[in-house]
């Protein structure tokens, strides 16, 4: 169980009461969970704290423009902080060059 991730996709948030006892069922079974697309959708902070992820994976919109959009870049950074913060793991998608690595 602890190699497998439940991956809820942050239209997850709509139906919040919903998800947050599925959610909590995986939880309790040893499975980590991680919002994908993270910011792109429903971003909501309550929602986030509400729904005790472990994983943030930054959506591929941002890693694509990070080199050359100054505001994806700084979205991406602070996501990134949020995460440390929170003590939560982080996960970029799509990233293919030395540039977006660092």
């Amino acid at each position: 169980i602890g190699q497998i991730k439940i991956e809820v996709t942050e239209r997850g948030f709509i139906d919040v009461p919903k998800t947050t006892p599925v959610i909590q069922a995986f939880r309790e079974a040893g499975y980590e969970i991680a919002i994908d697309d993270f910011g792109t959708g429903y971003s909501n902070l309550h929602n986030l704290h509400a729904l005790n992820v472990d994983i943030l994976k930054i959506d591929k919109t941002f890693v694509d423009t990070l080199t050359t959009n100054n505001t994806s870049h700084l979205i991406a950074e602070h996501i990134i902080e949020m995460a440390r913060g929170l003590r939560l793991k982080t996960i970029a998608e799509g990233v293919e060059t030395p540039e977006q690595v660092s």
